[in-house]
């Protein structure tokens, strides 16, 4: 079988080789008496004479210049030499240039993070950094404030409606609490309210409100504002149709009729407003269940317009929470929902936008909360940029000069800048080649002890 491929096979034609030239080996010129004693002359300031005497010639000759080349290629950084005096320091400061790295690493992502939070924050970049630390103290103290404040609104809703709410639960509850009055929060304390009296109230509180806006305008008496009960004087006064048993019930309300036509028009509305409340909760034996009915009646009416005008969909909330009106509003955290700060206020209704569904309300005050520290970590590091500047300046400057000096984790000694850095290299590398010296180990300790004294 031929093969397609061209081979070229020739060899030349077998002969004898002639073996290469040998080279002459180099003749060792001997050492000289002058020659040894400028040697000797150089090592006597590090190597005693004992050891000097019993060192044969040619072994003083490149002893002196080895070390000759090295002390001239000596750092002469004190600091370095203090950070690593010895040959037994190399694992040492390869650890600690190590670590400076891993620092001047971790300074770059700082700087390119710095750059985004100033922007986040609308913070200048090219503005005067010490400006901007300011307003950013300004930032951290909102971030924080709000972060408990959610935090603190969390656990009291948590313990009001028994399961912890989401972020678009609390801010239907704020929206709604609106609307609240602290006499409506009271009548429904105590316990839950049932739906099918809710429901048959809703169609009620129309003509009741009227009752008690007419009652208000022309006798400055809010019925809504006593319970059920207090109104038993005044049932009893119309039981005995005596006009005199109405005038002296009405005074103990605080109602003070002027004459005939005004105390009939009194006992006209009063009595409208009690036949409502009997109809609104017909099987109350008294108290304040009217009175709770009433105020969840119109909680619910509220829930209802607030909804459709607010295009909230109530099943984006909690269950216990679609159910706002009818909860016991005895654990109802007033303090909690209806004295929250704008900004705390703003952060939850715009969350409860952007954030999915069922998101832990609980989740935003962490959020705050790392926001803020990281905004804290930030302001720390500008100032140590700014002290290492030594004047007010850009971010950008700012960011130059802390890339220059990085400040490694951890405590005991370390670098302190760039130019260290590169000091510690070349020191690392010397140290290296002065261990590969022809010397015992006490002689290199001298020797290199010799040159560390030397340094500035």
């Amino acid at each position: 079988m031929t093969s397609s491929i061209a081979w070229k096979i020739a060899l030349p034609t077998a002969a004898t080789r002639a073996a290469p030239p040998q080279e002459k080996a180099a003749e060792q010129r001997p050492v000289s008496s002058e020659e040894r004693k400028v040697a000797e002359e150089a090592l006597s300031g590090w190597l005693g004479a004992v050891h000097i005497r019993t060192m044969k010639d040619k072994d003083v000759e490149i002893l002196a210049s080895e070390t000759s080349s090295l002390a001239e290629r000596a750092s002469r950084n004190s600091r370095i030499w203090h950070l690593f005096p010895n040959i037994a320091d190399i694992p040492t400061a390869d650890r600690l240039i190590s670590e400076f790295r891993d620092a001047a690493a971790r300074e770059q992502e700082r700087g390119a993070e710095s750059k985004a939070l100033c922007k986040l924050l609308d913070l200048d970049w090219n503005g005067s950094a010490t400006g901007n630390i300011v307003a950013g103290d300004r930032i951290t103290a909102r971030y924080t404030s709000a972060a408990g404040e959610v935090g603190t609104l969390a656990q009291a809703l948590e313990t009001w409606t028994g399961t912890a709410p989401t972020i678009q639960d609390a801010s239907f509850i704020i929206a709604i609490s609106a609307s609240l009055r602290m006499a409506d929060i009271q009548a429904m304390s105590g316990a839950t309210g049932l739906r099918e009296e809710v429901d048959r109230a809703r169609g009620m509180i129309d003509e009741l409100d009227k009752a008690a806006a007419e009652l208000i305008a022309e006798f400055s008496f809010d019925p809504s504002e006593h319970s059920a009960a207090s109104f038993g004087g005044i049932s009893r006064a119309f039981a005995s149709g005596r006009a005199q048993d109405f005038l002296a019930a009405a005074r103990k309300l605080g109602i003070t009729p002027k004459g005939p036509d005004q105390a009939q028009r009194a006992a006209g509305l009063l009595k409208k407003y009690i036949a409502g409340l009997a109809e609104v909760a017909p099987s109350s034996a008294g108290g304040d269940h009217p009175a709770g009915v009433i105020a969840r009646a119109r909680l619910a009416l509220s829930v209802a317009r607030r909804t459709e005008v607010l295009g909230i969909d109530l099943q984006r909330l909690s269950p216990s929470v679609r159910n706002f009106d009818l909860l016991d509003f005895g654990f109802y955290p007033v303090d909690g929902i209806q004295t929250i700060s704008p900004d705390t206020r703003k952060l939850i209704e715009d969350n409860a936008v952007a954030t999915p569904v069922g998101t832990p309300v609980e989740g935003l005050s962490s959020e705050l909360s790392r926001q803020a520290d990281a905004i804290a970590e930030w302001i720390e590091r500008q100032r140590r940029g700014l002290s290492l500047l030594g004047a007010d300046g850009t971010h950008d400057q700012v960011e130059t000069i802390l890339q220059m000096n990085p400040q490694p984790e951890g405590f005991g000694p370390s670098l302190e800048n760039m130019q260290e850095l590169e000091a510690a290299e070349e020191h690392v590398l010397w140290l290296h080649e002065a261990m590969m010296l022809p010397l015992a180990d006490e002689q290199l300790a001298a020797f290199v002890a010799y040159l560390a004294g030397r340094a500035d």
